[in-house]
């Protein structure tokens, strides 16, 4: 398809197309009468971006379909076959979201039609697994089709390369190019599955994969050998992590944990989860219900592809949610604090992330370094300094993420399950909680306080709206804010901007649309417009001498912001 064709004439190819997937022809003639919807779907073709692709399912261009996914793996493929080193290969796994197992079976007939031989996973597969999968069968590259926590009508495909992490800017932008060189992908054909099969070109996995997985868990530093007592509750959310955590906690002898039966099967619908995210306390309901038998020690539940975790924490006969940045801290302070901690060690967070961790590690003589948001930037640090003598202990992110150790090289929510619940347990033993130990530590280091709010903008005119907010935001803000701002760093242009001198200096990260706002005590909100949904994100932090003092100081601040951006709302 040309980028000259009108979105219209290209509405009208797919029209006449037959579709092997028939749901797209219903879809194509139930908006013929629609120019906005044929607008929404066709006015543009789905990017793929650094993080490969996300969006809603559906017709069109613009949309996640076959096509799209033809069109990604296609590039994706190319790619590989250009730039990859020894035997080309690669493995696919997938979640339980709509057509993420057709998505998965058409990626991987393109790959061996390629000539590149494909291993993809029988059932659904957790991200940090097929992560582990790309070194652990020593592949060039590999691709999870997932949408993580998006609601049901999205999904995704993320891409991995040889070192098990996301790709970052140099290797996306030659994907990226391939990609963009694939116009007419309504027409790629490939041979059937199960000729690939037969020839080797596509091999089923499953055991081979997860019983490495399950010894590089085994052999874990920060777990202690033993039964451990301490009760824990887990939802998988309806998606992949059921299996693969079930066998972590009985491995480990977590001889009190117990699943939520009713979201522990993987289920498109994510039934009764309007938004099958674990950043949202609401997305426990059903989990605190359960809770009223039993009140166990944790509630914890993943998202669909099982990267990301949530948690509360029984304290004083209520459950208290732990935020993401909360759950890091009380991760960092135990790696650092209570075991033993290498000359050379370092820990990674992100540009928005919490900076307590960084003054736990500053006390302890190492180094926090700072990326942006993304575990491909951590996995891409960790694999630099490695080739420096350096030692990993530790990286995360606010949204829920965590890479506790480095045989997986994205966010793995088991991992960061063991560990949390083996604190706990710890904890359990001198008759604390982790809402006590998060109290210790406030009071040692300073009361840090955070908070984010998501905003969203659906659609054309929500796109153009994210842009208008960014731009207001570098040109007109500091001229109408009564904030006491010092210093602002904007990732786009990797500067950072002395207000009081009007001096630039040149910030060592890759570009990126984030802006960061300091103030005078050592506040700071950090605006990000998502790469893979359509909202922009704020993240406020403070610091405060107690909670009461850090709460005011955030609703103040939170309030006087808002003031100037709601006047471009």
């Amino acid at each position: 398809m040309s980028n000259n064709e009108n979105y219209m004439d290209i509405y009208q190819k797919w029209l006449e197309k037959k579709h092997e997937d028939t749901e797209i022809t219903e879809e194509l003639r139930a908006i013929q009468n629609d120019p906005d919807q044929i607008k929404e779907g066709f006015y543009q073709t789905i990017a793929f971006g650094t993080a490969g692709l996300r969006g809603i399912l559906g017709a069109g261009t613009n949309r996640m379909n076959i096509y799209t996914i033809r069109r990604a793996a296609q590039g994706f493929a190319q790619a590989i076959n250009k730039y990859g080193e020894g035997e080309r290969k690669a493995v696919i796994a997938f979640d339980p979201r709509r057509k993420s197992d057709l998505f998965s079976r058409e990626s991987a007939k393109i790959f061996a039609a390629n000539g590149i031989k494909t291993y993809l996973f029988t059932e659904v597969t957790p991200t940090p697994i097929l992560s582990y999968a790309v070194r652990a069968l020593d592949c060039t590259g590999g691709v999870m089709i997932t949408a993580s926590h998006n609601p049901k009508n999205y999904n995704g495909y993320k891409v991995y390369w040889d070192d098990g992490a996301q790709v970052t800017e140099e290797k996306a932008a030659q994907i990226i190019n391939e990609v963009n060189s694939i116009n007419d992908y309504l027409d790629i054909s490939t041979e059937s599955f199960e000729s690939y099969v037969e020839k080797e070109m596509i091999v089923m996995v499953y055991d081979e994969v997860y019983d490495k997985y399950y010894s590089e868990l085994q052999a874990l530093d920060y777990m202690q050998e033993g039964p451990k007592d301490i009760s824990v509750l887990f939802s998988a959310f309806y998606g992949t992590a059921e299996k693969a955590v079930a066998k972590a906690m009985k491995n480990h002898q977590f001889v009190n944990y117990g699943v939520l039966e009713e979201q522990s099967q993987p289920n498109s619908e994510f039934p009764d989860l309007e938004y099958p995210n674990p950043e949202d306390p609401g997305s426990f309901a059903m989990l605190l219900e359960k809770a009223k038998d039993t009140n166990p020690d944790l509630l914890i539940a993943t998202d669909p592809d099982g990267d990301r975790i949530g948690t509360q924490v029984l304290h004083q006969g209520e459950y208290v949610v732990l935020t993401g940045n909360q759950m890091g801290i009380i991760m960092v302070d135990y790696l650092l604090n209570q075991l033993p901690v290498p000359k050379e060690g370092y820990i990674v967070k992100t540009v928005v992330t919490a900076d307590l961790s960084a003054k736990i590690a500053q006390e302890k003589g190492i180094p926090c370094y700072e990326v942006l948001t993304g575990f491909k930037y951590i996995a891409e640090l960790a694999k630099k300094l490695e080739k420096e003598g350096k030692v990993y202990l530790f990286g995360y992110e606010e949204s829920y993420g965590y890479m506790p150790r480095l045989f997986v090289r994205d966010k793995d929510a088991v991992q960061a399950i063991l560990l949390l619940s083996q604190i706990a347990e710890l904890l359990k033993k001198e008759n604390k909680t982790l809402i006590d130990r998060l109290s210790e530590i406030y009071a040692t280091y300073g009361y840090y306080f955070e908070e984010n709010v998501s905003e969203t903008y659906e659609g054309l005119a929500g796109f153009e709206k994210m842009q208008q907010i960014m731009t207001f935001l570098r040109d007109d803000f500091l001229a109408q804010s009564d904030l006491p701002v010092i210093k602002v760093q904007d990732f786009m242009g990797s500067t950072e901007l002395d207000v009081a001198t009007d001096q630039h200096t040149p910030i060592d990260l890759p570009s990126s649309n984030v802006l960061k706002f300091y103030l005078e005590d050592g506040s700071w909100v950090a605006v990000r417009p998502s790469g893979t949904e359509p909202k922009i994100k704020y993240y406020f932090s403070v610091i405060g001498e107690d909670q009461k003092d850090a709460e005011e100081k955030l609703q103040a601040f939170k309030n006087e912001f808002f003031r100037v951006t709601d006047t471009i709302k």
